[in-house]
Parts: C-alpha cells; structure tokens; sequence
C-alpha cells in the first residue's frame, strides 16, 4: 500500500514542517491500515518565507530519510495550487498553522483547487484550546466561505 501526504504551508523552522519524524508517522499509519509494507510518500510545499528554506528542508530530510524505510520526502517552494500539476494526486492534504484568519486569500485557490478534486484536508493552527480562539473560528469560516464540508470541528488532538 502507498500512501501519499501533501503539507502545505510547509516551513524550515525547528518545531514545525522542518523536522518532523515522517518514520513515526509511517509506522502510525502503517499500524492503523494494517499494512506492514506500507509506503508513504510526503511533498512539503511551501517555503515562501526565505528563498534557501526548501534548500534546509531538502537537505534535513535526505540525511533523516537514509532511517526511515519506506518514506521518501520532497520539498517544493511555492503555492500549492501553483504547482499542484507537477505533484500527483495526494490521498490527503495538511493545512499546516494556516492562520486563515490573516492569510485566507492565499490559501482559497489552493482549497478551491483541493475541494475540487475531493482531496480530503486537515488544517492545523494555534489556538486556546479553552476558548477555540482565533485559528479555530477562522478555519470553520473559511470552510463556511468556500464550500468545503467539515466532517469534524476543529479540536485538540494529538497522537502518541
């Protein structure tokens, strides 16, 4: 089985997109599917912050890569719906700390685009988790304003 995971919004800083453990998360999912052999594929695209952070990405991954069998990971600098031609359809797309409530108009096209073409999303944010504060009223709006369907609202998760 392969399974393929597009983040967007992806960035180079430590504690974000730029070093996350890609083999946890394919024995995550390869336990959850039942698939021993299972294959994950990722594309990070994003990196529009710095022109040399997909460079740190991409050079960060290879090297953590070589003891994660079965992932293989890419990185791409731009917007999604910019180069979503040359990447393959994915089986799901990461909306990484989004902020909609400040960058809404940059990721509508990339919804739009992914509403389209049924692409199942998550989005990620910061919030209170108390009060659901601004990343989660914004992400449900933006989804209100597009026409996506929820099928969950956001909530605190987080898997061990």
């Amino acid at each position: 089985a392969k399974v393929v995971v597009h983040f967007l919004g992806a960035s180079s800083r430590h504690g974000a997109e730029g070093n996350v453990d890609f083999g946890w998360l394919r024995k995550a999912l390869a336990h959850v599917l039942q698939s021993p052999d299972l294959d994950l594929q990722v594309v990070l695209v994003g990196f529009i912050d710095e022109p040399m952070e997909v460079e740190v990405a991409m050079q960060h991954y290879a090297t953590e890569q070589k003891g994660w069998p079965g992932v293989r990971v890419d990185c791409r600098r731009g917007m999604y719906h910019e180069l979503v031609d040359s990447l393959g359809m994915p089986d799901l797309c990461v909306l990484g700390n989004a902020g909609f409530e400040t960058h809404f108009a940059q990721w509508a096209p990339s919804m739009v685009l992914l509403r389209d073409r049924h692409v199942p999303m998550t989005a990620t944010g910061y919030t209170s988790v108390d009060r659901m504060s601004h990343d989660a009223p914004a992400i449900l709006e933006a989804a209100k304003v597009l026409g996506i369907k929820v099928l969950a609202p956001p909530a605190w998760n987080f898997a061990v």
